[in-house]
């Protein structure tokens, strides 16, 4: 297992990085699906045997333990600090009292926020989450809804999410 920087290289040390397989063990591509095989396995610079880039972050440790910190589609850089909505979540869903929760990254048009599913109002929850994160991970925006809305497929409905944000910001 390595972690890598966007360039191929080595991170240092406790830097967070894309994880990715080598060895023997990794397979050579997926079977007749050549447009995510280029994407996801890229030869090794000095040997030329296929990496898997698993399109998950993590960091190794000074004695190589490895800490999974995210998938791509999940990592953010908000005031400097790379972060995943995963552990923002994690810590809510940790809360007694909260059911569901879904992140939502900054963009153009809002900062970090937060919706939940529970009892609890957005200021306990947000008290909550002060005793599981640091500042830097702290929701600019907390929402508890009464009912969360679900994708068919039982996923957080971000869209839907996106679209009460916005709606509550105008």
């Amino acid at each position: 297992m390595l972690v890598l920087d966007p360039e191929g290289r080595p991170v240092p040390t406790g830097e967070v990085g894309e994880i990715v397989a080598a060895g023997p063990h990794v397979m050579g591509g997926y079977w007749r699906n050549p447009e995510v095989t280029a994407r996801t396995f890229r030869p090794d610079p000095e040997t030329g045997e296929p990496r898997l880039h698993t399109g998950d972050y993590g960091s190794l440790d000074a004695d190589g333990y490895l800490y999974f910190e995210g998938r791509r589609d999940d990592m953010f850089k908000r005031k400097g600090f790379r972060m995943s909505t995963l552990e923002i979540e994690s810590a809510a869903m940790d809360i007694p009292g909260v059911r569901a929760a879904a992140a939502l990254p900054p963009n153009d048009r809002h900062d970090l926020a937060l919706f939940v599913e529970g009892d609890l109002d957005a200021q306990t929850v947000t008290d909550e989450l002060m005793l599981r994160l640091d500042h830097t991970r702290i929701p600019a925006v907390c929402r508890v809804l009464a009912e969360f809305p679900f994708t068919l497929h039982g996923k957080n409905a971000r869209q839907e999410l996106e679209a009460l944000l916005e709606k509550d910001e105008t």
